[in-house]
């Protein structure tokens, strides 16, 4: 497979045209570097390994019980970011999270152990500590009270709140 990390003059910000998502640096006056990943893939999860070089260096398991209750009542919102592997493996160098989650529900039986998992592949030459960094750091999360006011949306619409807290991982009282 070709190696599309070629400099590009002239970019400016990032763009995610037709399955392509392009992420470029910010420098002025310099040669920008470009990230493609442009194959996105389903594998089974029996074939996904997490990197070692996670960013996250706080406990991965908090949270990960409700991430799985989300999973599985929801499904894979957000595909994992994956490199080949060794083995015939794929390391996911973002996304560990979704993984572990992933790994959960296949360890309690609720989904196959080699469940299909959507994945965007990112070239070799892609940095591995950047992607990562850059989906850990970009996002930001809902604040409480809106997060309150969607649950009471789903309520008003004919949930229970047992519903909602087994679908979301969280608890009833809320």
């Amino acid at each position: 497979r070709s190696s599309r990390c070629a400099p590009v003059l002239g970019m400016t910000a990032a763009a995610y045209t037709s399955g392509l998502l392009l992420r470029v640096s910010q420098e002025k006056n310099a040669t920008e570097r470009t990230t493609l990943m442009t194959d996105i893939i389903t594998l089974p999860l029996n074939r996904l390994t997490a990197r070692k070089g996670n960013v996250r260096k706080t406990s991965s398991a908090d949270g990960i019980t409700e991430l799985a209750a989300s999973i599985a009542a929801h499904g894979q919102l957000q595909s994992l970011i994956v490199r080949e592997g060794k083995r015939n493996k794929f390391e996911v160098i973002a996304g560990r999270r979704r993984l572990l989650a992933l790994t959960a529900l296949a360890k309690e039986g609720r989904i196959a152990k080699d469940h299909p998992v959507s994945c965007i592949v990112a070239e070799d030459c892609a940095n591995p500590t950047e992607l990562s960094l850059a989906e850990n750091v970009m996002r930001m999360p809902m604040h409480p009270l809106g997060q309150l006011e969607a649950f009471r949306v789903i309520v008003d619409a004919g949930a229970t709140a047992a519903d909602v807290a087994t679908r979301f991982g969280v608890n009833e009282l809320l």
